[in-house]
């Protein structure tokens, strides 16, 4: 059996006093429901419950951090056996590992880390958000070659660093790919404009972006990481309105739903490739581990590293939303 969505929280009171006392339940509990990662998270989730008959209530928060607590109460109120919760802040990961504790109930942190008050982390499913920012600024650096752009510290090149500088696992991501631009193509740090886009959608990039580039006119040409595919994607329509040539763009996102739209177009993209990988997958083994942990006793693996794979125009074989 499944429930989902504000009647899926609703209904799930009845475990704990009608037919259904018997099931084990989990609630699901994300920040954005309209988004496509999550929306793909959550499917996977829903297919590893069911497979197991498991119960899973699901939540989307839409990145407010008093709807996620109150999400969590109604879910300890209804009785799960255990929670499994993409932070709209990490800044409430201890008021959520504090209460989830007080209700004895375990808890697995899915995409963005969360820490308790003395600092110990939840259990944690995702990627490894250095190592995937590794990947973009390789991937950029791969891109700048084959095109022979030349000198990258010339002053024309600038690297546009879209970022949710609220969120560590994205910060991470984008460091860890402007250090590679810094030292495989000795960028500057003065040739890195950091633009905020908080909560990470495509508008607010698209937006930051223009604002942000009208203020550095001797820019030419442009490299692009992101904490996501929209951030890119943002930055790329930003660039594309304002008249810059897709020749003069090298962008590489993360997660990899936009670019799979983008790489079905006929005509080429600023968005050269993306670190791909499959939601889904995220969300059915934050699933299958809780399950192992309430129904077997298995321990909850601290962390549990989900890897990604680049794909691009050209070759994204075995990506089904890119065929």
């Amino acid at each position: 059996m499944r429930l989902s969505g504000v009647a899926g929280l609703a209904l799930v009171a009845m475990l704990g006093t009608g037919a259904f006392a018997q099931e084990t339940s989990f609630a699901y509990i994300n920040k954005l429901d309209d988004n496509a990662w999550f929306v793909n998270e959550v499917a996977g989730a829903q297919d590893e419950a069911a497979k197991l008959g498991v119960t899973l209530t699901h939540q989307g928060v839409q990145s407010d951090s008093n709807k996620a607590m109150n999400a969590l109460e109604t879910a300890i109120a209804a009785g799960v056996k255990g929670v499994i919760i993409v932070v709209p802040d990490q800044a409430i990961g201890p008021a959520v590992l504090k209460r989830t504790k007080e209700a004895g109930i375990p808890v697995i942190a899915v995409d963005d880390g969360i820490l308790d008050e003395a600092g110990a982390p939840a259990p944690f499913v995702g990627f490894e958000a250095k190592a995937i920012g590794t990947q973009v600024g390789d991937t950029i650096v791969g891109f700048h070659k084959s095109l022979g752009w030349g000198d990258a510290a010339a002053s024309d090149t600038f690297v546009l660093s879209i970022e949710v500088q609220g969120l560590s696992v994205c910060m991470d991501r984008n460091n860890a790919a402007n250090d590679v631009l810094k030292a495989s193509l000795g960028i500057t740090d003065a040739q890195i404009i950091h633009i905020p886009y908080d909560p990470g959608s495509l508008d607010k990039a698209l937006s930051a972006t223009s604002q942000t580039i009208v203020g550095i006119p001797q820019a030419k040409r442009f490299l692009i990481d992101a904490c996501n595919d929209d951030g890119v994607l943002g930055a790329v329509r930003a660039l594309e309105q304002a008249g810059v040539a897709t020749a003069d763009i090298i962008g590489v996102g993360i997660n990899g739903q936009m670019a799979c739209e983008e790489f079905k177009k006929a005509e080429d993209t600023g968005l050269r490739a993306s670190v791909y990988v499959d939601s889904r997958v995220h969300g059915a083994t934050a699933v299958r581990l809780m399950n192992a942990f309430v129904a077997e006793g298995a321990p909850i693996p601290e962390r549990t590293i989900i890897d990604g794979t680049v794909i691009t125009k050209a070759d994204n074989k075995g990506v089904a939303e890119c065929q």
